[in-house]
């Protein structure tokens, strides 16, 4: 809320509130914080796809597709 309360203020062209803003500056700092790799498919405990047959001329025919 505080994020969508900051973006009507500034649309209006009124100040964000000081705490507010800090706020949303620790929110978004710790959302993007960087701790390591993740690997999806061993976190959702599911084998890993098998991309083999993604060869050149497979990439190809995708990218000439009408819907790929």
């Amino acid at each position: 809320m505080a994020k969508f309360d900051a973006e009507e203020r500034k649309a209006r062209g009124l100040p964000v509130p000081a705490d507010v803003a800090l706020y949303l500056r620790q929110l978004t700092a710790g959302a993007v914080e960087a701790g390591g790799i993740t690997d999806m498919y061993a976190a959702a405990g599911i084998e890993r796809p098998d991309l083999s047959h993604l060869d050149r001329a497979f990439i190809e025919r995708m990218q000439q597709a009408r819907n790929p």
